[in-house]
């Protein structure tokens, strides 16, 4: 893609150390920590990814950071109201929604590092989280690499984790443009139906091709639902994209897409791993992942005009 301002790599952080904590043997503390930060994320109203849109259309930064305030305040309710509806099918309840929470504020602070227009520091403190996540789920379990019982896995080091991620990004969103001055507004609830959207609309279809997938043919991680989120995150933007930013994402999209049939032929005829190599089988649900997050970015965020509507 040559439009690098709608590309932040730093989307991919998270996601890819889900992936890695998965391949490492974390996959049921894996899917409950990426559950309850989903959960709290939509009963928030998804005002954490939210901010991206809202500081577009916010003229000063009073009014960007009385936008992040009142994210702040959303997410406080979001986890009330996820707490009960994660422990009717989850185990931990409360620190694993203490954990979706800290990592939504952290998302907050991360957002308002670019509105700030300090990339830099946002790409730092999305690496530190992705780096301290990554430890959280990988001392929070044993590995089923080693026979290890997932069920009984203990998120006290993934919650503080979290919550060392969440300090650093506070820390360093106020140290940027001295003094708050915020101007509460909600300009981030208007932005909320859309960002809802686009932050349920692969995930739910993810897992839910997966429920149903599974009936039929074995997949033993939840490894494609993380590779097909790191494409996802990688193209979202706030708005649909216009027909000139466009081509560049339906190019790469294309290409994936490509690559992605090519590498699920030979499993299609007949390719097949070895039981005790489960990650190895699930490879064509990856490749099929990648296919559904496409589809769901070109949906959300491509664009087929040939040209732009004032060109």
């Amino acid at each position: 893609m040559k439009s690098r301002k709608l590309i932040r790599p730093a989307d991919a952080f998270l996601p890819a150390a889900l992936l890695l904590s998965t391949v490492l043997g974390r996959d049921a503390v894996a899917f409950d920590g990426f559950f309850a930060l989903m959960l709290v994320r939509l009963c928030a109203l998804a005002t954490a990814p939210g901010l991206r849109a809202a500081f577009a259309r916010q003229p000063a930064m009073r009014y960007a950071q009385g936008s992040v305030c009142a994210a702040l305040i959303a997410q406080i309710v979001g986890a009330a109201v996820a707490l009960p509806i994660f422990a009717t099918c989850k185990p931990h309840p409360l620190a694993m929604i203490a954990c979706g929470l800290l990592i939504n504020i952290e998302h907050i602070f991360y957002e308002y590092m670019y509105a700030f227009g300090d990339g830099g520091s946002a790409l730092l403190s999305r690496g530190i989280t992705a780096a301290l996540t990554l430890t959280g789920l990988l001392l929070s379990s044993p590995s089923w690499w080693n026979r290890g019982d997932q069920a009984l896995y203990q998120p006290i080091y993934l919650l503080v984790t979290s919550g060392l991620s969440a300090l650093v990004a506070l820390v360093i969103g106020l140290a940027m443009g001295g003094r708050p001055r915020p101007k509460l507004n909600n300009e981030v609830l208007k932005t909320a139906p859309m960002s809802m959207l686009q932050t349920a609309l692969y995930p739910a279809l993810a897992i839910l091709v997966m429920i149903l997938t599974f009936i039929h043919l074995p997949i033993a991680t939840f490894a494609p639902l993380f590779a097909g989120l790191i494409l996802y995150e990688l193209c979202r933007t706030p708005f649909r994209r216009s027909p000139a930013e466009a081509r560049p994402l339906n190019r790469a999209l294309l290409i994936v897409c490509a690559m992605s049939l090519v590498g699920i032929l030979p499993f299609a005829l007949g390719l097949r791993f070895s039981d005790d190599m489960p990650l190895l089988n699930d490879i064509p649900f990856a490749f099929g992942a990648l296919l559904l997050a496409a589809a769901c970015a070109f949906t959300l965020y491509g664009n087929i005009q040939k040209r732009d509507r004032y060109e």
